[in-house]
C-alpha cells in the first residue's frame, strides 16, 4: 500500500514539477500536490491544514526559496522545507539551511530527492511526537504541582538530607519559605544533632528494609516553637538514593497534645475514683469490667488486677447468685456509660 503524501511545490516550471511528482510516485508515495509560484498563492495554499512537506525551487521570476521559507516560518507550520534547484550554489544553499531550510537537492541529481524527503518526513514526525510528549509532560507537571501546592501536608524532596524542593504547606509548618529551605540541610529543623542523626538512622534503615521509612520526631520552627512531626520518606529510586528522597511531614502537635490531655484526664478521674469509699465499676455492654476501684476490690476480696478486663459472670460469680457487679443493673447500676455504685446486700 502506497504512503499518502501531500506536497506543496514552490516551482515556476510545470514540467519540473511533473518530474518531481513522478519520481515520488515511483518511490511508492500516493501523491497529492499543488504548485505555486507567487507569495500570495503560497499563503493561500498554507491555509490548508494537511501539507506534509514543501519543495521549493531556488529562484523564480516572481518568487524565491528564501521568500517562501520566510512565509512558511511566519505561518507557524512545522513542515520540512527542501530546496530543489538546478542553479543554487553550495554557499547559498548553506545560508538557506542556516535560515531554516532542512536540505537541498540539485535537479541534475534527482536520486537524492526521495531519500531526502523520507528523512525529513521522519524528522518532522519525530518533532511532532516530541512536542506532544512535552505538552503532555507540561500538563502533567502542572497538575502535579497544583496537587502538591494544595495538599494539606508538608511535602518535599531531599538529596542526602539537603532540601531540593518543598511545597507551601511545609513552609507554613516550619515558618521558612521555600527559598530559605532550598539547598539547606534538614538539620536546621531539629533541636539537636543527636535527634537529627537518630531520625536519619531509623528512616534510612527502614527504607533499606521496606522501601519507605516513617518516624515521629520534633522540629523547631523558625520562630523557635517546637512541633511534633510524623515523617514518612520514600526514595525516587530505592537502588540509587542520589536521585533523591520524597518525604511527607504531618504536624501532629495537636494530636499529641490531645493524647496527653486525655491521659492526664484519665489519671485525675482514676485518682478521684480511688479516693471514693464506694465500690465504683465501669462495665461494658457484654459485662466485661472496664475499670473498678479499690473499694470494689475490697468488697469482692479480689485484687483490682483480677477484676478489670474480666467477664463479670464467668470470673466474679459469688454466693450472691448473679455477678455481684450486675446485681443492681435493673436500677441503672453497673452498665457502661452509667457506671455502678455497689454496697454489699444485707
Amino acid at each position: 500500500m502506497n504512503t499518502p503524501l501531500r506536497v506543496l511545490m514552490v516551482e515556476d516550471s510545470e514540467s519540473d514539477a511533473g518530474l518531481i511528482a513522478r519520481r515520488l510516485q515511483q518511490a511508492g508515495y500516493d501523491l497529492v500536490h499543488e504548485r505555486v509560484e507567487t507569495a500570495d498563492a503560497m499563503r493561500t495554499a498554507l491555509e490548508q491544514p494537511d501539507w506534509d512537506i514543501v519543495l521549493a525551487d531556488y529562484q523564480m521570476p516572481q518568487f524565491s526559496a528564501s521568500a517562501a521559507l520566510e512565509i512558511l516560518k511566519a505561518s507557524g507550520r512545522d513542515l520540512p522545507f527542501i530546496i530543489v534547484s538546478g542553479t543554487i550554489g553550495e554557499e547559498k544553499a548553506v545560508a538557506l539551511m542556516r535560515a531554516g531550510a532542512h536540505d537541498y537537492v540539485m535537479k541534475h541529481n534527482p536520486a537524492r530527492l526521495v531519500p531526502a524527503v523520507a528523512r525529513e518526513l521522519g524528522e518532522a514526525q519525530g518533532r511532532r511526537e516530541r512536542r506532544r510528549a512535552e505538552a503532555a509532560l507540561i500538563k502533567s507537571e502542572a497538575a502535579l504541582s497544583s496537587i502538591l501546592r494544595a495538599a494539606p501536608i508538608g511535602i518535599g524532596l531531599v538529596t542526602h538530607r539537603v532540601f531540593g524542593w518543598s511545597n507551601d504547606y511545609l513552609s507554613r509548618m516550619t515558618g521558612y519559605s521555600p527559598g530559605e529551605l532550598l539547598g539547606q540541610s534538614a538539620r536546621m529543623l531539629y533541636e539537636s544533632e543527636a535527634e537529627f542523626e537518630r531520625v536519619g538512622q531509623v528512616k534510612y534503615a527502614n527504607i533499606k528494609q521496606q522501601g519507605t521509612g516513617s518516624i515521629e520526631t520534633r522540629w523547631r520552627r523558625k520562630d523557635g516553637k517546637i512541633i511534633e512531626v510524623f515523617l514518612s520518606s520514600t526514595p525516587i529510586d530505592p537502588l540509587y538514593l542520589d536521585a533523591g528522597v520524597v518525604f511527607t511531614a504531618m504536624d501532629i502537635t495537636q494530636h499529641q497534645e490531645a493524647i496527653e490531655a486525655l491521659r492526664e484526664s484519665e489519671e485525675r478521674n482514676r485518682t478521684l475514683v480511688e479516693n471514693i469509699d464506694l465500690g465504683i465499676t465501669l462495665i461494658s455492654s457484654d459485662y466485661r469490667v472496664i475499670m473498678t476501684n479499690s473499694a470494689t476490690a475490697r468488697l469482692l476480696q479480689k485484687p483490682i488486677g483480677d477484676v478489670e478486663g474480666r467477664e463479670c459472670f464467668g470470673n466474679l460469680r459469688s454466693g450472691w447468685g448473679l455477678c455481684p457487679l450486675s446485681r443492681y443493673q435493673g436500677h441503672g447500676y453497673g452498665r457502661e456509660g452509667g457506671g455502678g455504685n455497689h454496697r454489699p446486700p444485707g
